[in-house]
């Protein structure tokens, strides 16, 4: 009797590794969630100054060619603009780099508390099936036989 109320123990505490590896999942996923909607909102704020980067490169450039010049690719207005617009793109693609290594960080951190968590229940098991092993004759006894086992020592003493 005792053996199966330890194994029923033991189940139940894998049981509730198992939930806790679920919840730090769970709470990990949530974070990750959070932290991806701020790095997208940053990209879309980084989006409209890349649009408005263009928008103001391509007015110089349009204005040149209104002008009649020729060759605006050497005007130093332009090449400010273009290095706007070039500063821009790289500041819109770091989003995305930011967000794959976010989603990284999510599925190394998942996979660590699942192996953290799978061998705390397989020590949780092992610890039932060695207490099993090792328990005495009197330690598979039900509690009334313990107690007759009880008075009959101390009726010998």
């Amino acid at each position: 009797m005792n053996g199966i109320l330890e194994k029923v123990q033991s189940i139940g505490n894998s049981l509730m590794l198992y939930a806790r590896q679920c919840a730090f999942i769970a709470m990990h996923w949530g974070i990750k969630l959070a932290k991806i909607q701020r790095q997208k909102a940053m990209q879309k704020v980084a989006e409209r100054k890349l649009a408005k980067a263009y928008s103001e490169f391509g007015k110089v450039v349009y204005g040149l060619y209104k002008e009649g010049k020729a060759e605006w690719q050497d005007v130093p207005e332009v090449r400010e603009k273009l290095d706007g617009v070039k500063l821009a793109e790289a500041n819109v693609e770091q989003f995305d780099q930011i967000i794959e290594e976010i989603n990284k960080q999510y599925e190394d951190k998942k996979q660590e508390l699942k192996e953290k968590y799978a061998a705390m229940r397989n020590q949780t098991g092992k610890e039932g099936v060695a207490e099993q092993e090792h328990a005495g004759p009197d330690d598979n006894l039900t509690q009334q036989e313990q107690a007759q086992k009880t008075e009959e020592h101390q009726g010998e003493q």
